[in-house]
């Protein structure tokens, strides 16, 4: 914290009270000072550290006497010659040298705290604007530099203001002092004074919202103590601003004595094996470097063999990989090249630590594992069989275990549980190297370095969130990923670091460590892939990398980028910047040298030798890396609805090819989710010319599994629409309703467009449960959504802040992935819940999306009943009734015998509302909204799970539609948005189930006639029977309605059958009517037209 003048005068959760000492010298070594005053009276002569040129000549020495007469000079210099007081902190802008090492001191001696930054190149708009934010943050009040920096802007190096720096800079105002060209000795009159706090290491990456980490004395000793067991002899090419090069390489060595041979990073890329001559120069016994630093050794161009024919590391008893994540085949690449120099298996270790933890939290960590990738999607871990396919294992480093003194534990991000067994969780670390807080951020700095095990009350320490996926092995630790990158699609979870490791393996022309992996972020389940190349003139195929993309795990839509391996920025330590990729590509700063869109799961469908069932099948197994033998469902190696319908197909053919038509019509796609890669397998050997007699007998077998499977999914619905009565809420119904409201599903299709109606029609504030990593991601993805559906304009964003506030979740888990005491604060503050959400799709099958839509309406159910009785308005669907032929559905009714309901989306809807049904039964005021049909809004914006734009689509390319005269209620997606809104908050009593349908319905010929009318467009019209056999013979894969495929042919006769069939919906009517704000439904005309504005704009037409 800070008084009105910037300066630090209080701890708080990081800093001692700038008016008391930590202890008198000689009582005992508290802190750095008594450590360098240590080795200087014991060791003189010894030396500190010797910084070498790109030669491996020394440039420059320290002996631990030399530094202490330099220290105490520049710290007399500063204290008498400078505004600086104790508290003030001070910018350390240096190229790579001691010259730092000695300013960082002698800021300590008079109680100043040194914020090393990288220094500012004169082409370097990126370092630059770093330190200008990191300077503002941190409020500095003097820039100690380098004369060599200095005249690059001013050649002058006394005392000064900064008006002569340009750039980004110039608006700062700040002293600046070159030290190098002051010389002299200390006159003998200053008595250290230092404070708790050391210094301030601001993270990597830290540039538009710098984070200022405390790192104290006490923290720097104690994980020094527990790293590092001798006097080490290091060599050290990282920079000096970086935890790892500053604390490990300049703060560790005056702790224990230590020397260092320290040379530019620049000096590195020029000629790396300078590196692997110092350690054997100077028989050292301790090193370390980023995956990319031991990758780049391993270039025979940059380190050719003939280089290191003298080499020598048997002395080094450290050589650590650490910093950002190891490559399993980095690892032992590196220590197969480098073994025959003598670097011992023993000493070649991977560590992992974060500069919240001062640098260190595990360490010596020399094995890996080899476990199931697709586990990785639920947080389990499950180990790799010695069969299973390469594509589907995920090889890890080993971290080791955690250093002395310091408690880690693996921990739900959500809920603040620990994790158990298999499981993979957040990593959590306590202890005296734990750093307390972020400079000047106390919200921030509690919620990451205070917390506590939740239900654990043995456990009183107070630990620190890394954002770091992992979980622990017989007591070490395995690191999965950063927690805020992870990328969720369709539900799975992935781990940007395999995918990118995946990519960077397609090809040697690309370059390595030049992967980037993130989600796009406009509303599309899109995977972006941005690839730097090694020569900008030669790019692999692109089906190179969407290969190597199913073979581990991903299937869906992605877009391949290629660029300059420039293009991907580093943090200062190396690290691929995720975020800074992605705002490029989204902002369209990014260089690109081609783009490839890939837009479907099951492209192998179109590939040349997918001709016949074999040929085929065999295309499927390779495109998943399968070996066919996996006793592992479709949707379990990362299927989705296409690639099922596509799978399909291939089946299909072996029918036709076979002569074992008797099989059609009983391998649907419903069945196809419930047998085994194997069962398949066998399946597909079964397709044989002149196998009739195989095909009856199979035949009987799928249709006795068919009776069986809808035998145990109906038992299985039956059982989940039972609903225990809650004891939970002991406190009255709030008076008032939509004054506080939870809102899930804002994302989706008709979410922006309730939230927009919501906020424009109640001056209520709104929690909005968005399934996210973090809630900055959860933010954005609101956000993009509002965008993408043109309702983010001023008027939203002048409410979004004040009255949306946006929190992490996830339907699919217990208490919604919140945390106990989130769980607590919803329960106790809102008086409304508004559950919108649920996965749309009319292929899965009720097990697929159980979780997110039933248990997801169990655990809001339960959330409505505790503590505050809340209103609870329900989202449902009239496809609760599924295939129903009766002519009039009443809004009373439910279908209570669950007839006609054969796919998952309306199971999962029917239970779902009568969970809700109960709660109301049981005292819960539950109201539920029944839509039909959803059609693009007025503006033309419209959705992917939209089923009738798709099918308008396929009729209209292909020129063909059904002459039936099923009705259907086609209501604009906005306009039902705003009767839902206004029938919500009104205060008029009104029936608990309310069909939100159109007055007057219109038949498909009724639609069709009018685009022929309004845009020219002609039909052949044919009956329903005839269009599902048209559908089958014309659809490809290209088409929106391709995954519907198997859902028509299968369904077409029920759809006959429903053309009288109404929704009557006289409540809904009268309670839009009460509320006096409902609006007029759009006409046959107006429909067509938003649906074609909609079905251009996602170039769902045919061209011309």
């Amino acid at each position: 914290m800070s008084d009105a003048t910037g300066r630090m005068i209080v701890l708080d959760l990081s800093l001692q009270s700038a008016e008391q000492p930590i202890a008198q010298k000689g009582t005992q070594l508290d802190t750095i000072l008594d450590y360098i005053d240590h080795w200087a009276a014991v060791d003189p002569d010894k030396c500190f550290s010797t910084f070498v040129d790109r030669h491996g000549n020394p440039r420059e020495t320290h002996t631990y006497r030399s530094l202490e007469a330099r220290t105490r000079f520049l710290a007399e210099y500063i204290r008498d010659e400078t505004p600086v007081e104790r508290g003030d902190r001070v910018a350390l802008v240096y190229p790579p040298g001691l010259e730092m090492v000695a300013s960082f001191v002698a800021c300590v001696r008079i109680g100043a705290v040194p914020v090393p930054v990288p220094p500012v190149m004169s082409a370097a708009k990126g370092v630059a604007s770093r330190l200008r934010s990191v300077m503002l943050d941190c409020g500095a009040a003097l820039a100690l530099t380098d004369s060599s920096l200095r005249s690059e802007r001013r050649g002058r190096h006394d005392v000064s203001d900064d008006a002569g720096w340009d750039g980004p800079l110039a608006p700062l105002s700040i002293r600046w002092l070159a030290t190098d060209r002051l010389q002299g000795v200390a006159r003998g009159g200053l008595t250290d004074n230092p404070i708790q706090t050391l210094f301030l290491q601001y993270t990597s990456g830290s540039t538009g919202t710098p984070k200022g980490v405390v790192v104290s004395h006490q923290n720097v000793i104690h994980n020094c103590h527990s790293m590092l067991e001798h006097r080490e002899i290091g060599v050290s090419w990282l920079p000096q601003f970086h935890d790892m090069g500053l604390i490990g390489y300049y703060l560790f060595p005056l702790v224990t004595g230590g020397t260092t041979y320290g040379f530019s990073p620049l000096d590195f890329l020029r000629r790396p094996a300078l590196w692997l001559e110092t350690l054997s120069r100077y028989r050292a016994t301790y090193t370390s470097s980023p995956n990319f630093g031991f990758e780049y050794c391993l270039s025979p161009e940059r380190v050719p063999d003939d280089l290191l024919e003298s080499l020598d590391l048997s002395s080094v008893q450290v050589f650590m990989n650490a910093s950002e994540p190891v490559r399993p085949s980095t690892y032992w690449r590196f220590l197969e090249r480098f073994a025959r120099y003598g670097l011992r298996p023993a000493a070649h270790v991977a560590a992992y630590g974060l500069a919240e933890n001062t640098l260190a939290v595990t360490s010596s960590g020399r094995r890996s594992v080899k476990i199931n990738r697709q586990s990785l999607h639920s947080r389990t871990v499950v180990t790799a069989a010695a069969d299973t396919p390469s594509g589907q294992q995920l090889e890890l480093v080993s971290c080791g275990k955690p250093l002395d003194g310091i408690h880690l534990r693996i921990v739900d991000p959500d809920t603040g549980v620990e994790v158990g067994g298999n499981g993979i969780g957040e990593i959590w670390v306590a202890g005296r190297s734990t750093c307390q807080a972020y400079w000047n951020k106390p919200e921030l700095s509690e919620s990451v370095f205070g917390n506590s095990i939740a239900h654990d009350f043995s456990e009183a320490r107070v630990y620190l969130r890394t954002g770091d996926l992992g979980f622990l092995q017989d007591g070490e630790l395995f690191v999965c990923g950063r927690l805020k990158d992870i990328i969720i699609l369709k539900g799975q979870n992935y781990y940007p670091e395999d995918l990118e490791a995946a990519v960077e393996r397609a090809s040697d022309k690309i370059q390595a460590g030049s992967v980037v992996a993130f989600r796009s972020a406009d509303g599309d389940e899109r995977l972006i892939v941005v690839i730097g190349l090694r020569n900008p003139g030669d790019r692999p195929h692109p089906d190179l990398v969407t290969r190597s993309l199913r073979a581990h795990g991903y299937a869906g839509p992605h877009t391949i980028v290629f660029v300059r391996r420039q293009a991907i920025e580093r943090t200062t330590s190396g690290k691929v910047t995720r975020s800074l990729a992605r705002d490029n590509w989204l902002n369209g700063d990014l260089r690109t040298i081609e783009t490839y869109v890939r837009d479907g799961d099951a492209t192998w469908l179109n590939e040349p030798h997918a001709r016949d069932v074999q040929s085929g099948y065999k295309q499927f197994l390779e495109a998943y890396a399968l070996s066919g033998d996996e006793h592992a469902r479709p949707n379990e190696i990362g299927l989705d609805s296409l690639a099922l319908a596509g799978l399909l197909v291939i089946l299909e053919r072996g029918h036709i090819e076979t002569d074992a038509r008797g099989l059609q019509g009983t391998l649907d796609l419903p069945l196809l989710q419930h047998l085994t890669i194997s069962e398949i397998s066998a399946l597909v050997r079964g397709f044989q010319p002149g196998s009739a007699d195989w095909a009856i007998n199979l035949h009987a077998v799928l249709t006795e599994m068919k009776r069986e499977r809808n035998k145990s999914e109906a038992a299985a619905m039956r059982e989940d629409a039972f609903l225990f009565p809650s004891g939970g809420c002991t406190v009255p119904r709030a008076d008032h309703s939509f004054n506080h409201v939870l809102m899930t599903g804002a994302t989706g299709f008709l979410g922006p467009f309730l939230l927009r109606s919501l906020l424009d029609q109640t001056s209520a504030t709104y929690t909005i449960l968005v399934r996210a990593t973090d809630p900055s991601a959860a933010r954005e993805r609101l956000i993009t959504a509002l965008e993408t559906a043109g309702l983010y304009d001023l008027r939203t964003r002048g409410v979004f802040d004040t009255r949306v506030r946006v929190i992490c979740g996830d339907l699919a888990r217990p208490r919604l992935g919140l945390s106990d005491r989130h769980w607590s604060q919803l329960a106790e503050t809102i008086d409304t819940i508004v559950h919108n959400a649920a996965w749309v799709d009319y292929i899965l099958d009720y097990q697929a999306l159980r979780l997110s839509n039933v248990e997801g309406t169990r655990e809001l159910i339960e959330l409505a009943r505790t503590s505050l009785r809340k209103q609870f308005h329900f989202v449902s669907s009239t496809t609760i009734f599924g295939w129903s032929v009766k002519q009039k559905l009443l809004e009373r009714d439910s279908n209570p015998e669950m007839s006609a309901l054969d796919f998952g989306y309306a199971q999962t809807k029917w239970v779902s509302e009568h969970l809700v049904l109960q709660a109301r039964d049981q005292g819960l005021d539950a109201r539920i909204y029944r839509p039909a049909f959803l059609t693009a809004s007025t503006a033309g914006f419209g959705h992917s799970t939209d089923i009738v734009a798709r099918l308008l689509s396929f009729m209209i390319k292909y020129r063909v539609a059904p002459n039936t005269g099923i009705q259907l209620s086609l209501m604009p997606v906005d306009i039902a948005a705003h009767n839902m809104a206004a029938v919500m908050t009104s205060a008029e009593p009104q029936d608990p189930v309310l069909h939100v349908t159109v007055d007057e319905y219109f038949n498909i010929i009724d639609l069709t006639t009018q685009i022929s009318k309004d845009y020219g467009i002609s039909f052949r019209y044919v009956d329903l029977e005839e269009f599902s056999r048209e559908m089958k013979r014309l659809c490809t894969i290209a088409d929106p309605a391709f995954p519907l495929l198997d859902f028509v042919v299968r369904s077409h006769s029920k759809v006959a059958a429903m053309e009288h069939k109404r929704y009557d919906n006289t409540a809904f009517r009268l309670a839009l009517k009460h509320s006096g704000a409902g609006v007029a439904d759009a006409s046959l005309q107006e429909a067509a037209s938003f649906l074609m504005a909609h079905l251009k704009a996602q170039r769902m037409l045919p061209e011309g």
